[in-house]
């Protein structure tokens, strides 16, 4: 599954068991067709990344997590889990990671303590994505909902503040939670329209979301002051159809990223 970050000039994207870095041309939009640097270390494909600290810190279906200086040629890697690692998050010198597994485990960043586990939280089902609270507790704070039905699992998840954070998944609806009012029901929720799941969701911070669906390569966009989806663009047709697996803005542009291509969705001149 593709995964892409969105850095300065640069996108990086993941092919198999790579991460490739490309620079933006001049107009902003398109990528130079050659990759400014080439990131490798896993056995099995990239499942997930992230920037941070001036590293990319990777999680492969080896079971693994990669750390890459991305402005030099370190490159390391370390046994995480004993499946394949679905995702992961650094903050502060902190990574987190979430495994088929049935685990969360966190890590440190620092060079010399790489693969030294700090913390292992036991989940009963696979974990698919994480996200570090920009409070940097390093506490369990609560749970989130209740009475979700079987196979409602969560795909994407991303704060907006330390209180506020966003939530999708298989069973097709965003919700908006914010940690002061409840925790176990949300603010807001939006349903996908043809019950599609909802594999990545983005916001601009401010009142528009993008989701990216599992059916025809759909991206939707919405107002958050609106129930009703804004509009909407199919990316593939059958027999090519693939989920949307990654969404990235920027103020002019959205990027999606499909199983065989970017789709670059122009907001200036469309």
């Amino acid at each position: 599954m593709p995964w892409m970050q969105l850095e300065d000039d640069s996108l990086y994207i993941s092919q198999a068991n790579f991460i490739l870095a490309y620079q933006f041309r001049p107009d902003g939009a398109s990528l130079n067709r050659r990759p400014l640097g080439v990131f490798a270390g896993h056995d099995e494909d990239v499942c997930h990344f992230v920037l941070a600290n001036s590293h990319i810190i990777s999680a492969g279906g080896d079971g693994k997590i990669g750390v890459h200086k991305i402005h030099s040629t370190f490159t390391g890697k370390y046994s995480a889990h004993e499946q394949e690692v679905n995702c992961v998050d650094c903050k502060g010198g902190i990574v987190v990671s979430g495994s088929r597994d049935r685990t969360a485990k966190v890590w440190p960043l620092a060079s010399g303590r790489l693969g030294q586990c700090l913390h292992t939280i036991q989940t009963e089902d696979r974990v698919w994505s994480v996200a570090i609270s920009p409070l940097l507790s390093g506490q369990l704070v609560t749970h989130l909902g209740s009475d979700f039905p079987p196979g409602a699992g969560v795909l994407d998840v991303m704060y907006e503040s330390p209180s506020t954070l966003l939530s999708c998944g298989y069973d097709t609806y965003i919700r908006y939670w914010d940690l002061r009012t409840s925790v176990r029901k949300c603010v807001m929720e939006w349903e996908e329209p043809h019950d599609s799941t909802l594999y990545c969701l983005q916001t601009d911070g401010n009142h528009l979301l993008a989701t990216g669906s599992s059916y025809y390569g759909v991206v939707r966009l919405w107002d958050r002051r609106q129930r009703a989806c804004l509009h909407a663009f199919p990316l593939t047709s059958t027999p090519l159809s693939s989920p949307v697996y990654c969404l990235r803005f920027t103020t002019k542009h959205l990027y999606a990223a499909l199983s065989y291509n970017l789709h670059i969705l122009d907001f200036q001149n469309p």
